[in-house]
């Protein structure tokens, strides 16, 4: 199951649709964010990612979906 699919599931679950999704991904193309935001993630990382800066992105989409779930 790829991502695309776990987010489909995740949104198909009342229980389970609030969970931050943020895609890390080698999609990396012109374009391809828009796909990955418009399938419903609530983030975008691409690879390879920085090891020193990956937790601190990951904690900006937690907070920021823990905001709108406000």
């Amino acid at each position: 199951m790829d991502g695309f699919a776990v987010i489909e599931r995740l949104h198909r679950d009342a229980t389970l649709r609030l969970i931050p999704c943020v895609a890390v991904t080698a999609l990396a193309m012109i374009g391809d964010k828009s796909v990955i935001m418009r399938a419903g993630f609530d983030g975008y990382i691409t690879k390879p990612i920085d090891p020193e800066k990956f937790v601190a992105e990951i904690e900006s989409y937690l907070k920021a979906k823990s905001i709108q779930m406000e």
